[in-house]
């Protein structure tokens, strides 16, 4: 009877395809169960609080608020000075120029929204926060990330709340009008004596303080209604959902580790040296180690992930929040992909 020989992995001497067979699906189990435990059911490296606090890092707008509000300035300098309109011929001397009625504040507030609908887009700010879901499920699994997700969306509509509540400070309309009356009307005395200029300069200063109070709410107003968007997101939802059932399915999951061989496991530490990066790198825990094997074979087929949609164009994966992913089928490719 022929006898079928292969070479087993690792070793140099013929083996039976029954035998082969045998301990590929022994280190298909090994797999299944480090799959399991150091990456999608692992132990969370951080605290729910900080995991939180790294997703609202993502739209916090702290950082940006300088520059936001300075855009204000920007924009009353423009449009005080009539550039916003092209060039207009200046006013007599002592006389108010003609653009700047305090209807101009409407069209201050206008132009603001604009500029700021460039700077504030809800889409860009959670597309980031998708990126960092996807790499802190790395070191978190799934086990606590749809909670933390859940309690992010409901931290994002707290903060529009505080945004939306945030008191702004300045003159009143009435004081607008009433000097903007004085600036406009030139007195007999006023215009012998030219003294008509104190009250254009008042009235300039109000109306830039006003403007500069409701351009304040329109900055607020926009915050808020950016964190709204993304605390409404539907993206975030299905992700958070998905990882609740994902998780009940995975501790439900019945993993049959076969009897022991001592000389197949031995083999196995050399293919997935989990074992070996603990002991010689001392920041290295096994869930870092085994991220690193099963990325190697990621790298061995970057076109397929990148083809298959888990890998996007700027090289980073795409994974956990692929609406494709199905952790079961993911865990099987996998394994195959280390294997092979």
């Amino acid at each position: 009877m022929l006898e079928i020989k292969i070479f087993c992995i690792n070793l140099q001497k013929p083996c039976r395809i029954f035998d082969f067979m045998e301990k590929t699906a022994y280190f298909e189990s090994l797999l299944g169960r480090d799959m399991l435990r150091y990456v999608l059911m692992r132990k969370p490296s951080l605290d729910d609080s900080d995991v939180i606090s790294r997703l609202m890092a993502e739209i916090d707008v702290a950082d940006i608020m300088g520059r936001l509000k300075a855009v204000i300035k920007d924009v009353i300098d423009e449009h005080i000075s009539g550039r916003a309109y092209g060039d207009h011929a200046p006013a007599p001397a002592g006389h108010l120029d003609p653009w700047l009625r305090p209807g101009i504040v409407n069209d201050m507030m206008a132009d603001y929204a604009a500029r700021l609908d460039s700077l504030l887009i809800p889409a860009d700010r959670i597309v980031r926060v998708m990126s960092r879901i996807e790499s802190l499920t790395w070191i978190q699994g799934l086990g606590d990330m749809a909670e933390d997700i859940y309690a992010f969306m409901h931290g994002a509509l707290k903060r529009a709340d505080e945004y939306g509540g945030i008191p702004v400070s300045g003159p009143h309309r009435d004081v607008l009008m009433n000097n903007y009356q004085l600036a406009e009307r030139i007195t007999v005395v006023e215009h012998i004596t030219g003294g008509n200029d104190e009250d254009i300069r008042r009235y300039l200063d109000t109306l830039h303080e006003y403007a500069r109070a409701r351009c304040e709410e329109v900055l607020y107003s926009k915050i808020a209604g950016m964190y709204r968007v993304v605390a409404g997101s539907e993206d975030l939802r299905h992700v958070a959902d998905r990882f609740a059932s994902m998780r009940l399915d995975l501790k439900d999951m019945d993993m049959k580790i076969p009897e022991p061989n001592p000389a197949w496991d031995a083999e196995y530490k050399h293919l997935v040296p989990v074992d070996f990066y603990e002991r010689n790198i001392e920041s290295i825990d096994g869930a870092m180690a085994f991220r690193m094997v099963l990325l190697q074979a990621f790298g061995r087929h970057e076109e397929e992930l990148r083809a298959e949609g888990f890998l996007g164009s700027d090289g980073e994966l795409r994974i956990f929040t692929n609406t494709a992913f199905d952790p079961f089928r993911w865990m099987a490719r996998s394994i195959q992909m280390i294997l092979n």
